[in-house]
């Protein structure tokens, strides 16, 4: 796909999507079990603006929802190993012996799953997302963080603030 040119998705949770190539977050490994799936448009969910898609553009039937752990996790913190996120292309990243802690340029996400007693949140193992180069990793957290961390309360509903302000644009469903 070129620059500007637009390609329609076809996927089995919001329709048909026009995609163009500058809207797509690249995560080159892929995520932990979809490591063939390298090539996301976020998006916005239309009834909870708190709520994010990780729509998938090469296989239609595969969406992850995404929230920012802090929204639920208030004190959540991201510590990884640096060479984690040499395929972030991030220039400037600050490292402290072994660790790196993320600049304000990062946007930080983690997976929603539903389990049998609700929904959940994998800590462990975020999505870092370098908002300029639209370029994305799954890392695993050198913190104690379950994979499974179940919510007692529903995510709350709240404007799409929370996405744009890390300046990744959302694409509305209707």
């Amino acid at each position: 796909m070129k620059l500007g040119e637009n390609m329609d998705v076809t996927t089995t949770r919001f329709g048909t999507i026009s995609v163009q190539e500058e809207d797509l977050l690249h995560f080159k490994q892929g995520l932990i079990g979809l490591e063939q799936c390298r090539s996301w448009i976020l998006l916005a969910d239309r009834q909870n603006g708190s709520l994010g898609w990780l729509q998938n553009v090469d296989c239609g039937e595969v969406a992850v929802g995404i929230v920012s752990p802090r929204l639920l996790v208030p004190d959540y913190q991201l510590r990884v190993a640096s060479n984690e996120l040499k395929g972030l292309r991030l220039d400037d990243l600050p490292v402290d012996g072994q660790a790196a802690y993320l600049p304000k340029d990062i946007q930080v996400v983690v997976i929603v799953s539903r389990q049998p007693e609700g929904l959940s949140l994998n800590l462990k193992a975020p999505l870092v997302i370098n908002v300029r180069a639209r370029e994305g990793c799954q890392v695993v957290s050198r913190d104690d963080y379950p994979v499974t961390h179940r919510l007692t309360a529903p995510i709350a509903t709240a404007s799409n603030a929370e996405f744009s302000h890390a300046e990744l644009e959302l694409r509305k469903i209707a």
